[in-house]
């Protein structure tokens, strides 16, 4: 499968908000662990919305 580029609708949503969503890109099974990982690395609880300090915040590393 060929990359495809992001609309600028996209762009413009992942810039505001700090996401893009991409149906089917991957399964939730796979991303788990790479969600588990942010909350780990931003110090926040998953379960706790008190614990997002900051809108969007970006990791330098993962």
């Amino acid at each position: 499968m060929l990359p495809v580029p992001l609309t600028s609708a996209e762009v413009d949503h992942f810039l505001a908000k700090g996401y893009v969503t991409i149906p089917g890109c991957f399964t939730r099974n796979f991303a788990q662990p790479l969600i588990d990982h942010a909350y780990e690395r931003l110090d926040y609880d998953p379960d706790d919305p008190a614990t997002w300090t900051e809108p969007i915040r970006y990791l330098d590393h993962v």
